[in-house]
């Protein structure tokens, strides 16, 4: 086994456990709010204070790991935070004690594996691995959580556990967690053609390792306007079908997870291609309302819904773990994409409980945000996926690209692979630098070789020099 796939299997492995114990934990949790309060206090209690103790806690990851670098290597740290956690999720299922049962659901968000340990999680994945492996890292691994959460809401009759086998159930998986991270040292490989470790070995000059202001901008306007587009969308589904006293949403995960591998293999593919499958997701959840209206289809379309935010979810999160990978300082921007996603979630809700909107002005309000957002991510994928031909460098220019395009019919994705070999690079930098998996760099080099007649890949490129200088 190479050492990428050793990598790949561990960080799975290790989101995985995190997002079951944590993501089934929240739903036990629900279960026992059910049952002590009114809706109006659950609303509250979660989409105000368990979001924001989320919220809270990768804020203080970034704000520990932008000041100490050794924060994860740090066995005190992490097991300081995982004892914290299986205290608050023991407190919320033995205390007959309102005020201690709200604390405890604040210590297990705010320290958990959606909170402080969430950003270690992402920080190991995005320094552990290629670029072109981001997505089925998160992907695969929020796909077997869910599917795990799925199963135990079924074992025990549709609703995720409490009392007892809850507690039992999920600090063993708190334990596996913890062993896996403490024992990562032995479990994984360096990969040393990671972005990072490039940019680290290369000793990248400061301006590499600052976050372009405008990228951050549109990558902001984009997750947020997501966000919106998937919260309308929510509210009109409410609107013709009430589901939450009908489908456990622990057992809805299962179409989630549906939704999370196809998006995972698709981003890891071709970043813009899964760009643009995210932006019809949002905009095919608005054509599933109308589904709504017809209650046999009903319950179809809410789980097709489920499984479109696989897509985003998945968007959300490579994005900025690709912005992350450009260098070690940028680490802690791997986590981005849910902060801003928690955010985008827990303003809406606030804006949606102060005003409340005819379904008229919603539905255009949506039209709005999805033409904003065609706007934005077009310009935003250009920008954070950059022709590669744009560089001043490049032994490739973008006339050189329109006399071959003339000549010989290639392509400016096969121009762009064609200035990184030039370059010296390898088939897994050059898929590095274009974000596409190595068999695409393949099949560019092969189409490039049948254009060209040429025998071998050193053959054409020596043709292609000469045809450069």
């Amino acid at each position: 086994m190479n050492n990428t796939r050793k990598n790949l299997i561990f960080a799975v492995s290790l989101v995985a456990t995190g997002f079951f114990w944590f993501g089934s934990a929240w739903f036990s949790y629900l279960e026992v709010l059910k049952a002590r309060f009114d809706a109006d206090t659950i609303f509250l209690l979660t989409s105000g204070l368990s979001y924001g103790a989320q919220i809270l806690g990768i804020l203080v990851y970034i704000f520990i790991v932008t000041r100490n670098k050794r924060f994860t290597e740090s066995r005190l740290v992490i097991s300081l935070c995982f004892g914290l956690s299986t205290i608050g999720i023991l407190g919320a299922f033995f205390t007959s004690n309102n005020a201690v049962f709200i604390l405890s659901g604040v210590l297990f968000n705010l320290f958990g594996t959606s909170g402080v340990m969430l950003g270690y999680q992402f920080h190991c994945v995005t320094s552990m691995l290629p670029r072109m492996f981001f997505g089925r890292a998160f992907g695969f691994a929020y796909a077997v959580g869910s599917l795990a959460t799925a199963l135990l809401a079924v074992a025990f009759n549709g609703r995720c556990p409490v009392g007892y086998a809850a507690v039992i159930i999920y600090i063993l998986f708190i334990i596996l967690n913890f062993l896996l991270i403490i024992f990562k040292g032995k479990l994984t490989n360096e990969i040393p053609e990671t972005a990072m470790a490039k940019c680290a070995k290369n000793n990248a000059p400061e301006s590499e390792m600052h976050l372009d202001k405008n990228l951050i901008l549109m990558f902001a306007g984009v997750i947020l306007l997501m966000v919106i587009l998937q919260s309308i969308s929510g509210i009109m589904q409410g609107l013709y079908l009430d589901v939450s006293n009908q489908i456990s949403m622990a057992f809805a995960r299962m179409f989630y997870a549906f939704g999370l591998i196809p998006a995972s293999l698709l981003i890891d593919y071709n970043r813009r291609m899964g760009a643009i499958a995210c932006l019809l997701a949002c905009g095919f959840s608005f054509f599933l309302i109308l589904l709504y209206s017809f209650p046999v289809y009903g319950f179809i379309a809410m789980g097709l819904d489920y499984v479109l935010i696989g897509f985003f979810a998945v968007y959300r999160t490579v994005s900025a773990m690709d912005i992350a990978s450009r260098a070690p300082k940028l680490l802690y921007f791997s986590v981005m994409g849910i902060l801003l996603g928690r955010l985008g979630e827990v303003a809406f809700t606030i804006f949606r409980s102060l005003v409340q909107l005819e379904l008229l002005l919603e539905t255009l309000a949506a039209s709005i945000f999805f033409l904003i957002l065609i706007l934005i991510l077009f310009p935003f994928m250009r920008r954070m996926y950059d022709p590669v031909l744009l560089a001043s460098d490049s032994p490739v220019t973008v006339q050189m690209r329109d006399d071959l395009l003339a000549s010989f019919g290639i392509t400016r994705r096969e121009a762009e692979t064609l200035s990184l070999l030039l370059s010296g690079k390898t088939t897994l930098e050059i898929s590095e630098a274009m974000s596409i998996t190595d068999r695409t760099v393949q099949k560019y080099i092969g189409s490039m070789m049948a254009k060209t007649n040429s025998k071998s890949r050193s053959a054409m490129i020596a043709m292609f020099a000469r045809h450069s200088n």
